[in-house]
């Protein structure tokens, strides 16, 4: 254990950028803030900055396992959040993604014209 915080503690400036680029890129490609595409080229920085971050590190093993450890403390960070939500969550509430075209523009084209509320009265009361 104290080799590895011997690793920790020689850490560079290269090394924190390579975990930055690590932990930012990772969380991106996690998540639901770009397209299957966005979120492989971020899979794709998280891997090139987690070998890097590796590479720089002497002996590399240890920066292989601090990049474990960091995806391992994400995962619990995610699964903590997710039971919170859930426990202190109301009973009820709709958790379906927005369907609103101006929120999701590429399902206005899987659907039909949209009709405003007075039309939509209009044909329900007639």
């Amino acid at each position: 254990m104290s080799e590895l915080h011997n690793s920790l503690h020689t850490m560079g400036l290269e090394q924190h950028v390579f975990a930055f680029a690590f932990l930012t890129s990772y969380t991106l490609a996690l998540g639901r803030w770009f397209g299957p595409r966005g979120r492989l080229r971020a899979a794709l920085v998280a891997l090139v900055a987690a070998v890097g971050f590796a590479a720089l590190t002497d002996p590399w093993i240890h920066g292989a396992l601090l990049m474990t450890l960091a995806v391992a403390g994400l995962g619990v960070f995610i699964a903590a959040t997710w039971a919170l939500s859930h426990l202190l969550a109301p009973s009820g509430v709709d958790e379906s993604p927005p369907t609103d075209p101006a929120v999701q523009p590429e399902l206005a084209s899987t659907r039909g014209p949209a009709i405003s509320a007075t039309q939509h009265r209009s044909a329900h009361t007639a």
